[in-house]
């Protein structure tokens, strides 16, 4: 099984969505998270 050489388009691809999710789970935005799910009850 020979890897395909992945294109830059792709790696930047993957990055952004590897930024999301570290962005999503940030500490310093968790307080704004629970202020909203505690409003919308």
């Amino acid at each position: 099984m020979s890897k395909t050489p992945l294109d830059r388009q792709d790696w930047i691809a993957g990055l952004e969505k590897g930024l999301a999710i570290i962005e999503a789970f940030d500490i310093s935005k968790a307080w704004v998270a629970a202020i909203d799910n505690g409003s919308r009850t």
